[in-house]
């Protein structure tokens, strides 16, 4: 008996030694989501899932599908004017429980929106935010959604909108409308004091982990640092603003703000017909990181992946849970990383598409650093060996020609009339929207 014991005892050991080899295993499997870490020591998910739009039970739907294993989305964005931030808070809160996920960090984006900027209505609106999104597990940020209500913006009705505002609102402040230059400076005072734990806005509500802008501008952003105590931790905007704005970009790189880009697959892929050039770029990077044991990667994760390498947090909105699987945080960090001219590609065909435009064929600089005599350059046919002459380039010079990958250009000296002297062979390794730049130092 004390043997049959004794070997149920060493079979118990060993099966629990298997299951304990299994679980470490596949938490050194588990792929490092990418996280940033915000001016305030906060550890900070660079992909989001956004929820702004999601009405009904569809929210639970995705915030499930978001939160699982083989996706580990663990930041999702709304605003308040959404009226979707009970049932964002419901949603997390039965994913955890039902996924055992009770250790989880979840942040949680949330906006003031311009009908309540003012320091009694930014209060307000702050306060209404933590009583709806309020469960242990979950970090919030509160930003301001816009400056200011703006009468070039179609969809923005500035005096209609204050008179649609429930009674308390519209008691708690004056019309921000009427004092669109300043409004925003006594928001920000408010959003300063609630995080700093200066006021209380009640008992039991979550502290707000930092606090941020949406939409503002380089101007408006001198004017809060101007008259401010605490900088935005976060300034979210759209791609459009981290390609073609380098002003605000230089500004938050030195005063250490963290930029994210919202609803960036809308704004770039949503432009209707897309440039086939700038697409195929794209679709060029996606297979030149394929890995021959894992699924294609496609061009929306490609430029997910670009901005993240880049130090920009993103936000997507995904429309079924198949798309809840490409733009998620594991398929993102399942990528390899991208290349200097893989970067250089992508942002090359963002850009473009931006603009509504494709992407321009490669561009070859010629310089010559010589300090005397000229440089000719020819174009050779790969395929006969014919040296063809293009350009007579003098000292200091540079000539610039469209080319395309793999062409082939060779440099002699202007007085090297038989070709007997060394040359110089130069390949363009560069695609659509792309330069190479030759220097031709000595011949």
């Amino acid at each position: 008996m004390t043997s049959q014991l004794q070997w149920c005892a060493l079979l118990l050991s060993c099966l629990c030694g298997l299951i304990q080899c299994a679980e470490a295993n596949n938490n050194n499997n588990k792929l490092q989501v990418p996280t940033t870490t915000l001016e305030t020591g906060q550890q900070f998910p660079m992909v989001g899932l956004e929820v702004d739009g999601l009405r009904g039970e569809i929210i639970f739907q995705r915030i499930s599908d978001a939160m699982q294993n083989t996706t580990q989305f663990g930041l999702f964005t709304t605003a308040q004017r959404n009226n979707n931030e009970r049932r964002l808070n419901i949603g997390i809160v039965n994913t955890i429980t039902a996924s055992h996920l009770f250790g989880s960090e979840v942040h949680v984006i949330t906006k003031v929106p311009y009908t309540h900027l003012g320091y009694e209505r930014t209060r307000l609106s702050v306060m209404e935010s933590l009583k709806e999104i309020h469960n242990r597990n979950t970090k919030v940020h509160i930003l301001l959604e816009w400056p200011r209500c703006r009468d070039d913006i179609s969809w923005m009705h500035c005096e209609q909108d204050e008179m649609k505002l429930p009674h308390h609102v519209k008691a708690a402040g004056p019309p921000p409308h009427l004092n669109k230059d300043f409004a925003f400076l006594d928001s920000w005072r408010a959003l300063e004091e609630i995080f700093l734990r200066e006021v209380s806005l009640g008992s039991n509500l979550a502290s707000v982990a930092s606090i941020g802008v949406a939409n503002f501008g380089i101007e408006d952003l001198h004017t809060l640092d101007m008259h401010s105590r605490v900088l935005p931790h976060i300034v979210q905007k759209t791609v459009w603003s981290f390609v073609h704005d380098p002003f605000l970009m230089d500004y938050l790189d030195k005063n250490f703000i963290h930029f994210q880009a919202f609803d960036v697959l809308s704004e770039i892929f949503g432009k209707g017909i897309a440039p086939p050039r700038a697409v195929g770029a794209l679709h060029e990077v996606a297979r030149s990181v394929q890995n021959e044991e894992g699924p294609a990667f496609t061009p929306k994760q490609v430029v997910l992946k670009w901005l993240v390498q880049s130090g920009v947090s993103v936000t997507a909105l995904a429309a079924d849970t198949a798309s809840v699987h490409e733009f998620s945080p594991v398929s993102i960090a399942s990528m390899p990383e991208l290349d200097r001219n893989q970067m250089e590609a992508v942002r090359a065909s963002v850009a473009a598409m931006l603009r509504g435009e494709d992407l321009p064929p490669p561009m070859a600089r010629f310089h010559s650093r010589l300090k005397e005599g000229f440089v000719r350059i020819f174009w050779l046919n790969a395929d006969t060996g014919e040296e063809v002459p293009i350009e007579t380039v003098s000292p200091g010079s540079t000539y610039v020609s469209t080319t395309y990958e793999g062409h082939q250009f060779v440099a002699y000296a202007d007085d090297d009339e038989d070709h007997s002297r060394p040359s110089k062979r130069m390949v363009v390794d560069r695609t659509y929207g792309q330069s190479k730049r030759f220097l031709i130092e000595e011949l």
